[in-house]
């Protein structure tokens, strides 16, 4: 854990840094990057992040305590390989559902044609992204909302909301997050990102979204 939080760079940012961060860097010289390189590389980032983070979790989170992938007690989500077209959604438990992700992605990394070495990237890459991202703001869901109070008792709060920042403030940079898969941390985000996003995600305070009332199992 220490290795982690010692390297994770995002802790020293301001806000502002950080949304400057998650820009693609001017070349000065260097080979330009483009667009889907930055996004795999950011892709195995978060990875990272996220692997680290929950492994922090290790004995908090099991198939007794989270018998279902959950995001507190109003969202639920359940496992599919969007990828596959024989897989069908699973309610399984939230570590199950975590290494299956975790699994997921770490496949789709290491394979060549998806996340190409030199060369140019495949036209499914942005929806296989968007996938990825949609996962692993899952796992960020499950451990914001459910494992908080475990999180503070490790003391990890502010390298947990840094690398959540950073995941967010990326994904709505390059859309490979949606707007409405965020409702859950609507309240989060207006408290660590700023009131401006209550109009860039449509975040309504003082009207209660029905969606949100009701026990939300995604496939």
């Amino acid at each position: 854990m220490h290795s982690f939080l010692n390297s994770n760079n995002t802790l020293q940012l301001s806000l502002s840094e950080l949304k400057k961060s998650v820009k693609i860097p001017e070349s000065d010289g260097m080979p330009e990057i483009s667009k889907n390189e930055w996004i795999a590389l950011h892709v195995i980032q978060f990875y990272n992040d996220v692997n680290m983070i929950y492994g922090c979790l290790d004995g908090a989170c099991d198939s007794l305590s989270c018998p279902t992938m959950n995001a507190g007690s109003k969202y639920q989500f359940l496992w599919n390989d969007e990828l596959s077209k024989h897989s069908e959604p699973e309610d399984v438990s939230a570590r199950t559902y975590v290494q299956k992700t975790l699994d997921f992605i770490s496949d789709l990394v290491n394979d060549e044609s998806i996340f190409v070495i030199e060369g140019e990237f495949p036209p499914k890459f942005k929806k296989i992204a968007k996938i990825i991202f949609k996962k692993l703001l899952r796992i960020h869901l499950h451990i914001t909302l459910t494992h908080w109070k475990d999180i503070s008792s490790l003391g990890m709060e502010a390298h947990v909301n840094a690398a959540l920042k950073h995941f967010i403030l990326f994904g709505l940079e390059f859309r490979t997050l949606k707007k409405a898969d965020l409702v859950p941390l609507n309240d989060w985000i207006l408290k660590q990102l700023g009131p401006e996003y209550e109009k860039k995600l449509q975040i309504k305070k003082d009207k209660k979204d029905k969606k949100e009332k009701r026990e939300r199992r995604s496939k």
